[in-house]
């Protein structure tokens, strides 16, 4: 992966219905919103069923978004909003 990647974050509030995307600048950016989008979902309780979320990169080579995962191999949810992972 080149220093300077396409990134963006998805979401899904309950399952079976659009997951949508949002572009972030970095990686810790993406810890951020994230962090919004899932605090914002246990505010809204009952109504929230079952979510789903996670970072995305552009892979040019293969022309498709892959999830992004650290150089571990940890996914963004093993992360906090401070870019701390969560051992």
């Amino acid at each position: 992966m080149g220093l300077k990647m396409k990134l963006r974050i998805w979401h899904n509030s309950n399952f079976g219905h659009k997951t949508f995307h949002y572009d972030v600048l970095t990686i810790q950016d993406a810890f951020v919103v994230l962090d919004i989008l899932a605090k914002y979902d246990l505010y809204l309780g009952n109504l929230i069923i079952g979510n789903a979320q996670g970072l995305e990169y552009y892979d040019e080579e293969k022309e498709e978004w892959l999830e992004w995962e650290d150089e571990e191999g940890y996914f963004v949810d093993s992360y906090n909003s401070k870019g701390e992972r969560n051992d």
